[in-house]
């Protein structure tokens, strides 16, 4: 969701051939809902315009999906002391549906993602050290998992 900056209303008449701009009764507070790829898309979106404020908007299952796999990653650390890589394996399994419910390809067809997406793919397969890693391993790999989650949100 894109906040555009409408202070009089020349500022809305810059923004009134577009379809997918809501003004507040007032004139106060141009919002719009962009459907773009990744941030770079983003950017050419809004080209010249004066935006205020940016906020990723999620469905709400996809919202659901990421949520729970937080909470899940969250309960895998838990067991990590006792079972290192169960524990890594479980948390990439519910970074792996949140990764599924917010429409990003399987590995086997990561190339065909838009380049921030790919890049959110790469993370994530990097955390794989196939149980055969180091503690030290398997805890950056547990750790980056949740960096990747924070951009599963944003992607």
């Amino acid at each position: 969701m894109v906040r555009f900056r409408v202070q009089r209303s020349s500022d809305v008449e810059d923004v009134a051939d577009r379809e997918d701009v809501y003004v507040s009764p007032e004139g106060d507070q141009g919002w719009t809902i962009l459907e773009v790829e990744d941030e770079e898309d983003l950017r050419r979106t809004v080209e010249g315009q004066d935006v205020e404020e940016v906020q990723p908007v999620l469905l709400a299952r996809e919202y659901v999906a990421i949520s729970r796999a937080r909470g899940e990653l969250e309960d895998s650390k838990a067991r990590f002391v006792d079972d290192p890589s169960g524990a890594l394996e479980e948390a990439r399994q519910a970074v792996g549906r949140a990764l599924e419910a917010r429409g990003y390809p399987t590995s086997e067809q990561a190339d065909e993602a838009s380049g921030s997406r790919q890049e959110v793919l790469r993370e994530y397969q990097a955390t794989d050290t196939g149980g055969s890693g180091s503690l030290e391993d398997t805890r950056g790999a547990f750790n980056r998992l949740s960096d990747v989650l924070d951009r599963v949100a944003r992607t």
